[in-house]
């Protein structure tokens, strides 16, 4: 068996693994009439953990759509940088034709 990450997951495999033992024991005792009891029990068990699964798959659903609108503001703060950097060389290019203009005067 390998280490459980802490002791409450352990403490969760050693009850699991014992009862399992009962209900093999409680399925051989009974021969075979008891399996329906938990079932029923493991059903409902079942029914909450898809439940929890559906509502993180909308959480991550939600975290997708929100990462795809992040990375449209991140593109277009890009394209304005890259504009702003573009601004800044014509200005120079305008700078520079300034100087030479007055040289020439």
């Amino acid at each position: 068996m390998a280490i459980a990450k802490d002791a409450k997951t352990c403490k969760e495999k050693v009850v699991s693994q014992l009862t399992s033992v009962g209900q093999l024991a409680m399925t051989i005792f009974t021969l075979g009439t008891s399996t329906a009891a938990s079932a029923s029990k493991n059903a409902a068990v079942n029914a909450a953990k898809i439940s929890t699964l559906g509502k993180k798959l909308e959480e991550l659903k939600a975290a997708a759509k929100a990462s795809a609108n992040i990375q449209k503001v991140v593109d277009q703060a890009k394209k304005f940088k890259e504009a702003k950097n573009a601004g800044q060389k014509v200005k120079d290019v305008y700078d520079k034709a300034i100087d030479v203009a007055d040289a020439v005067d």
